[in-house]
């Protein structure tokens, strides 16, 4: 297998490069620590004009800054040219978040890296053969049983796509790798009909799967027919722990096993909903190295999970052109490229000031402990729920108590602290600031993830299909072999 050297392909390589570019010129925002605010002085670091032109907005003109889709003809104060240059740049190269799909997914260039959301049309409009149980005025709603609306939004967007491709591909036996409890799986097996595997590495869920598809056929026999009830097509649970040094014609065999398949030559797909860390990079070496495998659909999330140790079978980076490029992303750029962007923007806007606050307030107390305590810097507190009139000596108190740490009330009221706290602000604006780079870093994950499946003969889409704002990691690699 070669790399594919096509426009969009070209273009996902060039767009990497100037990501690391932004990357290594504002490292000191991007992999810095907020609740060293105080500590190391981060207010400094940044440009003399950013600070000039920053320091006095409201957070809901922040919220302007952070957001890319918002024109900063809104702003009252001038914005330095710095940042507009940066915030057009960040149109062009970063991922769209805009939750739309096209109608028809092979309607598309063979390699595809959605930028724009315009003519398009959601995913939920798609055409797919639904089974009767979807549609079923007494069963449609037994599907959703103990789920959030956030899963919700999810699982029936990933149904919705692998059906798609499986009846595509003419494949119609799907692996859900990290099912779980099985929701997604029930959707695709009782609902869309297909053969569905679900490995799932603890016994319990496993076990739990099985007693949630009992109870939804029990359900689903008071409704259909026995015709139709012997119709249902019955997911199969396998409990399996994968691993980067797991092989997966070992995973092939346990599902030619469970279906008892008598072909060593039938294909399959492989779903992964949010799979933690490395196993979406498992599963994405699953897809290239494994002749049954016939397509992936993988939402990713977890980036500061994924290892790093440049072996073969690390997380990151997966691409040969990645791998042969300056690529080296620190945990902390990682890790703020999971943050919810979209959800801190409506934070801003809505003024909410004290729940902004409490970035001020850890910092303020970071400040304290590493003076008298800097072997116990960035040591994990007790979280504090955001009250009104919460006051910064009730916060230390709540975020230290029972973990043997002492703060002197002195240095609680000390001008110094109440001087830091009067600036909270200011740790908004950096906190935004190093919030509006975190799709840089997560567009550089996913495009290594495209170029790696990224060949000749594969075609592929990385499309973000989720509301951003329900489910942050809103983005599904997708990625098909050709079909003979």
């Amino acid at each position: 297998m070669t790399n594919c050297e096509c426009k969009n392909c070209c273009m996902a390589q060039e767009h990497v490069k100037i990501c690391f570019q932004i990357y290594n010129k504002f490292k000191y925002i991007i992999d810095s620590y907020v609740l060293d605010f105080y500590t190391d002085y981060h207010w400094s670091k940044l440009p003399e004009s950013w600070k000039k032109a920053f320091e006095n907005l409201t957070p809901e003109e922040i919220s302007i800054i952070l957001d890319n889709n918002v024109s900063l003809d809104r702003l009252k104060a001038v914005c330095p040219l710095s940042m507009l240059a940066l915030r057009q740049v960040f149109k062009i190269i970063n991922i769209s978040r805009s939750n739309f799909c096209v109608q028809n997914l092979f309607n598309m260039p063979k390699h595809t890296v959605y930028k724009h959301a315009d003519n398009v049309e959601h995913v939920e409009n798609a055409h797919i053969d639904a089974n009767i149980l979807l549609n079923h005025p007494r069963l449609k709603n037994n599907f959703w049983k103990h789920i959030s609306p956030k899963k919700k939004h999810e699982i029936m967007i990933m149904a919705k796509i692998c059906a798609q491709i499986a009846q595509h591909s003419n494949c119609n036996i799907v692996v859900d790798f990290g099912s779980g409890l099985g929701h997604l799986s029930r959707i695709l097996a009782y609902g869309f009909g297909l053969k569905v595997c679900c490995l799932e590495a603890q016994e319990y869920l496993s076990e739990q799967a099985k007693k949630l598809d009992q109870q939804f056929e029990v359900t689903a026999s008071k409704h259909l027919t026995t015709e139709q009830m012997n119709k249902l097509v019955r997911p199969v649970h396998i409990n399996m722990t994968i691993k980067n040094t797991t092989d997966f014609d070992c995973v092939a065999v346990q599902v030619k096993n469970a279906f008892k398949l008598t072909n060593d030559n039938f294909k399959l797909g492989i779903v992964g909903l949010h799979p933690c860390g490395d196993l979406a990079a498992i599963l994405l070496r699953f897809f290239k190295s494994n002749s049954n495998v016939q397509f992936i659909n993988v939402a990713s999330c977890c980036y500061m999970k994924l290892t790093t140790d440049e072996t073969p079978i690390s997380g990151y980076p997966l691409s040969r052109f990645l791998s042969k490029q300056e690529h080296e992303l620190c945990y902390v750029a990682r890790e703020l490229s999971c943050h919810a962007i979209e959800q801190y923007i409506d934070r801003l806007k809505a003024g909410r000031h004290k729940e902004l606050q409490i970035h001020a307030f850890r910092a303020a107390l970071e400040n304290i402990i590493v003076k008298y305590h800097p072997e116990k810097k960035h040591m994990g507190m007790r979280n504090v729920k955001c009250l009104d009139d919460l006051t910064f000596l009730e916060y230390c108190n709540k975020a230290t108590y029972g973990i043997g740490l002492e703060i002197p009330e002195h240095d609680i009221h000390s001008e110094e602290t109440m001087d830091n706290l009067l600036h909270w602000k200011k740790v908004v604006i950096f906190y935004s600031l190093r919030l509006m780079f975190a799709p840089i870093i997560e567009t550089i994950i996913l495009l290594d993830r495209f170029l790696y499946v990224a060949e000749p003969d594969v075609e592929c889409r990385l499309l973000p299909v989720f509301d951003p704002k329900l489910s942050p990691r809103s983005h599904i690699l997708i990625a098909m072999k050709h079909v003979t």
